[in-house]
């Protein structure tokens, strides 16, 4: 069972990390976008 909630854990961070990524890339893209406007 710990095992199972520590692999979740380390999915749920991952799945976590890679949201965050895509949101400031995203946000990035969009001061970018702006900026040659």
């Amino acid at each position: 069972m710990g095992v199972c909630n520590a692999m979740s854990w380390s999915d749920n961070s991952r799945v976590f990390k890679s949201n965050a990524l895509s949101i400031m890339v995203k946000a990035q893209q969009k001061v970018n976008f702006e900026h040659n406007l």
